[in-house]
This record gives C-alpha cells, structure tokens and sequence, in this order.
C-alpha cells in the first residue's frame, strides 16, 4: 500500500494502524461503488412501464389520498373492477342491442350500443385518458388490490395466531 498523506489520514489520527483503518475504507468505498452499480443496472432493467405504474400508485396515495386504510375499506373487489375497466378496451362493455319497430306494417330492426355497468364508484370518478395512461392506471390499481389482500392475509394471520 502506498503511504498516506497528512491530508488522507484526517480524521484517522489516534488509530492504532491509519493504514488498517484507510484499507478497511477503501473496502467499504469499492463496495459503495459495486452497489451502486448494481442499483444502477437493476434501475436499467425497470422498464419505464413498471416505474411509471409505481410513480401512479405512489400520486394515488399522495394526491387522491388512497391511502392504504382507504383502500382496505374496499374488500369486494372495487379495485380490481376498476383495473378492469381501465385496462380493457371499451369493446368489452359495449353491448349490441336490437330494437325492432313497427313502421307502416313492417318490422325494422335497429341495432344501437349499450354500456355495461362495470365502473365500481361514482361516475365522477371515470376518468379515461388515452390507453397507455388507462394501462398505467389499471397497473396501479392491481398493485393496491394485491397489496390490499397481502394486509388482510397478514391481518387474519396475526389474530389466527392470538387464538387460544
């Protein structure tokens, strides 16, 4: 090892072997690096779908205020159903419906379109943009549902535990 300046042994004076002491901070600092590095490929490898469907559950919670005891007053499955709704395309709620009409003594059919009642909550509440944005929703939507169910899961374990 090379010797060390007044400057590098700042802060080490009063050790019992600076040079120990600078190779036990060269070790951590390679293992900094290592990590970051590390960090840095698995950011590489979140696709920029997952990052943005987590910065969505994350502005649910901030900015709706969906917190996660909000969302446990949720337990029939209204998170899920509204992931549905986002995520499928509109076909999937639309319904061909036929009308037939007596006019001048012939039967005409019409066909008109029809949505089914799916969304979960209020109208006010629907709120379709494009369909990634709508994909994205969806995601984040799933991700409270499963994260929702693990609390119950973890909550029915504890009090099964308490059992006598």
């Amino acid at each position: 090892m090379n010797e060390l300046s007044e400057e590098e042994l700042g802060g080490l004076e009063g050790q019992p072997d600076p040079l120990y002491s600078y190779a036990i901070l060269r070790r951590a600092a390679a293992e900094i690096r290592r990590l970051r590095a590390a960090l840095a490929e698995r950011d590489a490898m979140l696709a920029k779908a997952t990052r943005d469907v987590f910065a969505e559950r994350e502005r649910q919670k901030a900015v709706e205020g969906w917190t996660p005891e909000h969302d446990d007053q949720h337990s029939y499955g209204e998170m899920a159903t509204a992931a549905a709704c986002y995520a499928a395309p509109f076909s999937l709620f639309q319904s061909h419906v036929f009308a037939h009409d007596v006019q001048g003594g012939h039967r005409e059919s019409k066909a008109f379109v029809q949505y089914r009642p799916a969304w979960p909550w209020a109208h006010h509440w629907w709120k379709p943009k494009d369909r990634r944005r709508d994909l994205v929703r969806a995601g984040a939507l799933i991700l409270a549902e499963i994260e929702r169910l693990d609390r119950a899961a973890s909550l029915a374990s504890e009090l099964k535990e308490k059992q006598p």
